[in-house]
């Protein structure tokens, strides 16, 4: 069984304000006939926490890595909402002391934003026991 949890979003572009809102949209209000002009490509991107079982396994990890993306083009006024799989191979890594990739069980801390340093929003995945099937590796 493949392991593909989605991570969803919802970008809306606009002019003036371009902080997203915490549930993952981003709402601005564009200038008055200025509609058709505006159009905005956001990059929406998820985060995912490494296993606890790096760290005691004596590995070093980064506290979050990229996991995947989706670049979309929002005309302003307009909210489109996006879904972006998180396959296994995201969440395994390499464990040195048995030679073979792993997908650890567990919740995962997941992070939703438009950078590393731009957050919208923060979630739980959850990998249950067995699915280690299409990593990728």
């Amino acid at each position: 069984m493949l392991w593909q949890p989605l991570c969803s979003a919802t970008a809306t572009s606009a002019v003036d304000s371009p902080l997203p809102s915490l549930d993952g949209s981003k709402t601005m209000a564009p200038t008055p006939g200025s509609r058709e002009r505006l159009r905005r490509t956001e990059v929406v991107q998820v985060y995912v926490a490494p296993s606890a079982q790096i760290r005691e396994a004596g590995e070093m990890s980064f506290p979050k890595t990229l996991a995947g993306f989706c670049k979309i083009a929002v005309p302003a006024g307009v909210s489109r909402e996006v879904s972006i799989p998180i396959r296994g191979s995201e969440l395994s890594w390499y464990d040195t002391r048995v030679a073979q990739w792993r997908l650890d069980a567990g919740k995962y801390a997941c992070w939703v934003g438009r950078s590393s340093s731009q957050i919208d929003a923060e979630l739980k995945i959850e990998v249950a026991e067995g699915d280690d099937t299409d990593m990728g590796h």
